[in-house]
């Protein structure tokens, strides 16, 4: 569980801060292929960050484990489950929860570049809002 949180929680501050700037490529299918490979870095550096954090996180594991057997045990009655089913449907729905948050953030980077490459080559080389946009993409890609 705590990873899962890690990981959205990791993904969505950098992809939505510093990294989140995606590059516009050739078209649609160029635009995509960045985003694609920005959040591959995006999700190298959250791996990173979690191994640095490790210590931490087996912490809060320990700590936390009262609640989760709770929730299981809460999942066991309402559902009429075995512990083995309880345990299996809830990392299941935290596995698919953060795959769909990643997904999320990745189609916002796709349209937010599709967005700023539609801006940009639509606005004269003198227009303020185009020579703005082309400034802070040429300073995300430094």
């Amino acid at each position: 569980m705590l990873n899962g949180l890690w990981y959205s929680g990791g993904i969505a501050f950098v992809m939505l801060g510093p990294m989140g700037a995606v590059p516009a490529g050739s078209g649609i299918e160029g635009t995509i292929a960045a985003s694609v490979k920005q959040l591959g870095k995006v999700i190298g550096l959250v791996w990173l960050g979690s191994q640095a954090t490790k210590p931490v996180r087996l912490a809060l594991a320990v700590l936390t484990a009262p609640a989760a057997d709770r929730l299981i045990a809460s999942t066991q009655r309402r559902l009429g489950l075995k512990k083995k089913n309880a345990v299996s449907l809830l990392v299941a729905v935290i596995f698919g929860s953060t795959a769909a948050f990643c997904l999320a953030v990745l189609a916002y980077g796709v349209a937010r570049a599709a967005m700023v490459s539609t801006v940009a080559s639509a606005g004269s080389p003198s227009s303020s809002a185009a020579f703005l946009i082309r400034r802070r993409m040429m300073e995300g890609q430094q």
